[in-house]
C-alpha cells in the first residue's frame, strides 16, 4: 500500500519516511522491553 501511495505521491515521501521511522522505534523500544523483562531477573 505504501510503495503505492508514494510513488503516486511523492509529496508524501516526508510523511512516509516518519512514519517508517516511528514504527522502527516502536518495535525497538517493544524488542528492548522484552529483553528487559527476561534477562534482569536472571541478573539480579
Amino acid at each position: 500500500m505504501f510503495p503505492a501511495m508514494e510513488s503516486d505521491h511523492p509529496e508524501l515521501a516526508p510523511a512516509m519516511e516518519r512514519l517508517r521511522a516511528d514504527r522502527l522505534t516502536e518495535e525497538l523500544e517493544a524488542h528492548l522491553d522484552y529483553e528487559e523483562e527476561q534477562l534482569v531477573p536472571l541478573l539480579g
